[in-house]
């Protein structure tokens, strides 16, 4: 939980503080926007693991890895406030 505080509060500041953001200056507004991206990339995810092949293998790949890098399964659920372990149980359901 500690990592995706971490994560949440490090990307509210690297993307706040994007001068040429179109919503620098608003942390909600760019708060919003970073959620809807990340849930996309999520659902994106969910519909890749029930595909086949090479996509559903890097969809497994993403969601098993604990990396905390820009778009990581651990980043895009902290920026969702999701915890990460219970989203993975429910994926593996």
């Amino acid at each position: 939980m500690e990592g995706q505080d971490r994560a949440r509060s490090e990307v509210t500041r690297v993307v706040t503080a994007a001068s040429d953001s179109p919503v620098a200056g608003d942390p909600s507004a760019v708060e919003d926007w970073l959620r809807r991206l990340c849930l996309a990339v999520l659902e994106d995810a969910l519909q890749s693991l029930g595909s086949h092949g090479r996509r559903q293998r890097e969809a497994w790949v993403w969601v098993r890895s604990d990396a905390e890098y820009c778009f990581s399964f651990v980043w895009v659920c902290a920026v969702l406030h999701l915890d990460a372990d219970a989203v993975r149980k429910q994926f593996l359901l």
